[in-house]
């Protein structure tokens, strides 16, 4: 069996797995689309909030165990995201992305 490949770019940010080096491009929005309020049929699903897109990588940390990294966004305020990749083992690899203040944070990847 092989270890598995993994690569990071930091600008633009992307992560992939194998060969194909190829990656979605991290996302996020910050409005859910349901506020609490009563349901009213007038006032059906408002429309989705806009994606702001993960850019590149602002501060980054090595270590034994994988990489920590915090990303600059294209949010107008400002918003940073952070993603953690672990590696377990030779053939296992833990990835966590978050934005303080995101309702939906979404990446994807190819094999």
């Amino acid at each position: 069996m092989t270890s598995l490949n993994l690569c990071t770019e930091p600008d633009p940010w992307s992560i992939s797995f194998g060969v194909l080096r190829q990656a979605a491009p991290a996302g996020f929005w910050c409005e859910p689309r349901w506020h609490g309020e009563a349901f009213r049929a007038d006032m059906s699903d408002p429309p989705a909030p806009d994606w702001y897109r993960v850019s590149r990588v602002r501060t980054h940390k090595r270590t034994d165990e994988g990489l920590t990294a915090v990303l600059d966004t294209d949010h107008p305020d400002g918003l940073t995201a952070k993603a953690e990749v672990r590696v377990h083992g030779r053939d296992c690899v833990a990835v966590t992305f978050s934005v303080p203040g995101a309702a939906v944070v979404s990446q994807s990847f190819a094999a």
